[in-house]
């Protein structure tokens, strides 16, 4: 720290001190909001809910049949008749966009 720099920080300091020990906290208004000065009320064994038996946690995951799988070697063929070969083969209904060529 520099020479310059002690008198400013000791300043600064100093102001901040002066600061916190004038506070005086204000009144509070008439209007103000209290909450009603009332004892918590007593608790019976009866209002506690047992304790939880077994964890909170998700279900084991579940194996999965595998997918079946598909490799086609073709030559010049129309994409549709592929699909729709591929779709009746598959046993799935598909619907083919009119774009497609």
């Amino acid at each position: 720290m520099t020479a310059l720099m002690r008198p400013a920080l000791a300043c600064a300091l100093i102001s901040l001190l002066a600061g916190c020990a004038m506070h005086t906290p204000l009144p509070a208004s008439g209007a103000h909001v209290l909450a009603p000065e009332t004892a918590p009320a007593a608790t019976s064994r009866d209002d506690i809910p047992p304790p939880v038996a077994r964890p909170l946690s998700p279900p084991l995951p579940q194996p999965r049949h595998k997918a079946e799988t598909y490799s086609v070697v073709v030559n010049q063929v129309p994409v549709r008749e592929l699909l729709f070969a591929l779709a009746r083969d598959a046993r799935v209904n598909v619907d083919i966009h009119s774009g497609i060529e």
